[in-house]
């Protein structure tokens, strides 16, 4: 945290805004519930403690804001990341490991689902999170659900940012369980996309990438194919270097 979001650019100078930092909760909704009751504000920030947030981040989150005044005054929830049914992942972050993903745009995209590395709400549209989804896993899916249950769209906005993050070679169980806990709970929906897998009536997407994951571990591979990066600027460095090649081409 202190090496990635605490270290973020956009964080500077930054004193009418309100910093909570949620710890040794036993899931991310009982975690981020508090927050919104401890929240000065309308506008809530949840951010995951290895996102790094560039210095045009809070201008890019503005003027989605002020476009969606426009279009879209009631929406649900906001992200960098997300996923609808057949079209797949949208958004523009790097990732660590697996390098930038997404390509620039220009207007709020709508989704089903966000990933949780960044979610934005407001505290008065009274959407809460699920306290029945156990861990730290699908509880951005979930409340783009809720909200879209309350008639309130959910939206990547073109915001970019730096996920520095270990990934996954095989997801952990607990990441599996949500996935059960959501295909219960919303099965009326299915399918559900969400920003790692499809979850369907037949279950066909997670049992091939289970059966991948499977595969990785029989063959000797690591848990975590890539750690963080610990020398943050170095990193940053090598995202500018990506985005200028990004923009070239």
């Amino acid at each position: 945290m202190e090496n990635n979001f605490l270290a973020s650019p956009c964080l500077k100078d930054r004193r009418r805004d309100q910093l909570l930092i949620q710890e040794n909760f036993p899931s991310a909704s009982t975690a981020f519930n508090e927050a919104i009751g401890q929240s000065r504000n309308d506008l809530m920030v949840f951010v995951h403690q290895d996102v790094w947030l560039p210095e045009p981040w809070l201008a890019q989150l503005e003027r989605a804001l002020d476009q969606l005044k426009v279009v879209d005054p009631n929406w649900g929830v906001l992200g960098c990341w997300g996923a609808s049914p057949g079209e797949g992942c949208r958004g523009f972050i790097y990732s660590n490991g697996l390098g930038i993903l997404g390509s620039p745009f220009v207007q709020p995209v709508p989704v089903q689902t966000l990933d949780e590395i960044v979610l934005i709400l407001r505290k008065s549209s009274g959407l809460r999170f699920d306290e029945r989804l156990p861990s730290f896993h699908l509880h951005g899916s979930d409340i783009c659900l809720a909200a879209a249950r309350k008639a309130m769209t959910s939206y990547v906005i073109p915001a970019f940012c730096v996920h520095n993050n270990n990934p996954y070679a095989a997801l952990p169980k607990e990441f599996y369980e949500c996935c059960r806990v959501l295909k219960q709970k919303w099965k009326a929906e299915l399918p559900i996309e969400t920003p790692c897998v499809k979850i369907t009536r037949f279950n066909a997407p997670l049992r091939l990438r289970r059966l991948k994951e499977a595969y990785f571990r029989h063959i000797g591979r690591r848990k975590h194919e890539v750690s963080r990066a610990q020398n943050v600027p170095s990193l940053l460095r090598e995202v500018a270097l990506l985005l200028g090649k990004s923009a070239a081409n």
